[in-house]
């Protein structure tokens, strides 16, 4: 016998799949934890003029500034600084909720070095790519996979291997002070 609302007897609950009920929690999540524009766009300026300072000051006490590169190196730095602050906040926004002062000091901590490092690699990677790419075989081919896999993985080594320390000691220090700033701001 099939019900009919107008019966007067409360409907069915409507057929609901776990798979949707997932995507929607998700979907609610990820809006909750994706921050706004206008904290986007200052956190991203400040993170990328702290950690463009960082590389400019590494190499000039270092006696570098005399170097070819010095203002090209400053500029990959600023833009991954500025690529990864907002992919870190949203990380920490999403990990840091119910978690102790100390906790959340380590996810900001975390979510911050590893998008740092992530932005400016990629962004180094785009660099050296476009730079060797006039070397290359023709776009789409089977060679110009291979080159390009094997131009990203260099790319990622030589920037974890010398890329890494100009963020010594200055992005560290910039590094504890935002991730105690990040620990302390309401998620």
């Amino acid at each position: 016998w099939p019900r009919r609302i107008s019966d007067g007897l409360p409907a069915p609950p409507a057929m609901t799949t776990p798979t949707t009920s997932l995507l929607g929690r998700w979907s609610g999540t990820l809006r909750h934890a994706l921050p706004s524009m206008r904290l986007s766009v200052l956190g991203g300026l400040t993170w990328a003029l702290a950690m463009g300072l960082s590389a400019a000051t590494t190499m000039l006490c270092r006696d570098w500034a005399l170097n070819d590169n010095f203002e090209l190196i400053a500029i990959i730095f600023t833009l991954g600084g500025f690529l990864a602050f907002p992919i870190a906040l949203t990380a920490f926004n999403l990990t840091a909720v119910g978690k102790s002062s100390t906790q959340r000091f380590a996810l900001a901590f975390l979510a911050l070095l590893f998008a740092t490092l992530g932005a400016t690699a990629f962004v180094y990677y785009l660099q050296f790519r476009s730079y060797y790419a006039q070397w290359h075989a023709p776009s789409w081919s089977h060679v110009w996979f291979l080159q390009t896999f094997f131009t990203g993985a260099s790319a990622g080594y030589q920037f974890a291997v010398l890329g890494s320390r100009f963020y010594l000691p200055f992005g560290l220090i910039a590094l504890f002070g935002a991730s105690y700033l990040l620990a302390k701001k309401p998620v």
